[in-house]
């Protein structure tokens, strides 16, 4: 157990496990107990990665008669296509971008055929041309999510009251 002297300390720890191939810390409020629920003294810290990629389809959802929006089809530069179905508001549910448009999407990490796990909806970026992304496009790399298991030196007790949140 490692005692967190900050933030910046937080996210030194945070790229040791990151390259060790680890999903998170876990930030345990000094002198807590587990509790067998959701809870304030335990927090789960995850790295989090955006991309940019274009949207090919809509796919149906459920409710509010018409079409409202389960998820995007998105495609990204290097030609990886895939389904992110949450992170939408209700507006965007009613009006989701149009195909051919470019959005962001937000994953915490790679699965092992290179998809992103668990994509989730960020919004629409009509500053940015899709031919510049792919002519400028480096794929995620793989090396950041290297081989490794996570043991118990991997929790950080925290006492900043701002990291709690």
């Amino acid at each position: 157990v490692i005692r967190c002297e900050g933030r910046a300390h937080l996210e030194r720890e945070l790229v040791k496990v990151d390259k060790k191939g680890g999903e998170g810390l876990m930030l345990r409020q000094p002198g807590s107990t587990y509790e067998h629920k959701r809870s304030n003294t335990l927090r789960k810290v995850k790295s989090v990665h955006d991309e940019e990629a274009k949207v090919v389809g809509h796919e149906g959802g459920r409710g509010g008669g018409g079409f409202r929006l389960g998820a995007l089809t998105l495609t990204t530069p290097d030609g990886r296509q895939f389904s992110c179905g949450t992170g939408f508001s209700a507006e965007d549910r009613r009006n989701p971008p149009p195909v051919g448009a470019v959005v962001t999407y937000r994953f915490t990490e790679l699965m092992d055929n290179g998809y992103p796990r668990f994509p989730v909806y960020v919004g629409p970026r009509i500053d940015l041309d899709w031919d510049a992304i792919c002519a400028n496009y480096v794929p995620p790399s793989r090396d950041r999510f290297a081989a490794g298991q996570l043991r118990r030196d991997h929790s950080i007790l925290y006492a900043e009251p701002a990291l709690a949140r």
